[in-house]
């Protein structure tokens, strides 16, 4: 789009058309324009001012219209208050979900936490449950999640027929199904492994005051919230150490931020340790 702002003509222009003769030659061609010459007795003229041109040209075109329509285009929305399209999500780089969980059916009705983590090995634990669908049957169930999609894949590979278990003098034949839902690894989960959580909190240097049934009872909690699989209490060297391992990871590391806080412990070496399943290589509840 082309503008043309007039000015009002300078005092050269008016003398130009004041003393000069303009004659306007026709050079008899056609396709050729007409030339325009002054007389040459007038004298010359200076043009100090002329008149200004401004051209606004538009960038704009069909095409251009079109990809901005798509919002397609890569937008710097760091500081954006508003943007013209919600762009393309970020590529994950993290592996695609797999299921993690085996159950393990057909396990005697008093069975716990310690029995069905002894029937683990290969691999960490995640969270271990107990089902018990009817109260009328003898046995129940466990559901066992991995913290890893390997580590259930190979347990299962090695009892394909289920297995044989002892309890209270008994024999149990106990099935191993996967389940076949997915098990997605949270963003809390996966912060919890990058730390190096376990279900295992491992305390060096507590005192002799605390007993077995009140260290059971601060791992469970006031209301019981916290599932408890095991307490273990040695003394080596004079130096007592507490393990104590819990249902699930979460619970865990709840617990390891308790005793951190709590003065009681204050001076003592509160760490996770390693999960007893991770480092089995087979059954271990004989």
């Amino acid at each position: 789009m082309i503008s043309v702002e007039d000015e009002p003509p300078s005092t050269s222009a008016l003398n130009l058309h004041r003393d000069s003769t303009v004659e306007w030659e026709n050079s008899g061609e056609e396709g050729v324009p007409a030339r325009c010459t002054t007389n040459e007795s007038s004298p010359p003229f200076t043009h100090t001012q002329s008149p200004t041109i401004v051209v606004i040209a538009s960038t704009e075109t069909d095409d251009s219209a079109k990809e901005g329509d798509d919002g397609d285009e890569e937008e710097d929305r760091e500081n954006l208050a508003r943007f013209k399209s919600w762009g393309a999500p970020a590529l994950r780089n993290k592996p695609r979900s797999r299921p993690r969980t085996i159950i393990l059916s057909g396990l005697p009705r008093g069975a716990d936490f310690t029995l069905v983590q002894s029937l683990i090995h290969g691999g960490a634990i995640e969270c271990m449950r107990l089902i018990s669908s009817n109260p009328q049957r003898v046995t129940i169930s466990a559901h066992v999640t991995f913290t890893s999609a390997d580590a259930c894949d190979r347990y299962i590979k090695e009892y394909p027929n289920g297995m044989e278990v002892r309890y209270q003098g008994k024999r149990w034949s106990v099935l191993v199904h996967k389940k076949d839902h997915v098990d997605v690894i949270s963003g809390m989960l996966q912060g919890y492994l990058d730390c190096g959580a376990t279900r295992v909190v491992k305390v060096s240097g507590a005192d002799d005051d605390w007993g077995i049934v009140a260290l059971n009872r601060l791992a469970e909690g006031k209301t019981g919230a916290r599932q408890v699989e095991a307490v273990q209490d040695t003394y080596h060297n004079e130096t007592r150490t507490i393990v104590f391992r819990f249902a699930n990871i979460s619970h865990a590391v709840q617990f390891k931020g308790i005793l951190i806080r709590s003065d009681d412990w204050e001076g003592c070496r509160v760490e996770f340790a390693e999960d007893p399943c991770e480092k089995a290589t087979g059954l271990r509840n004989d």
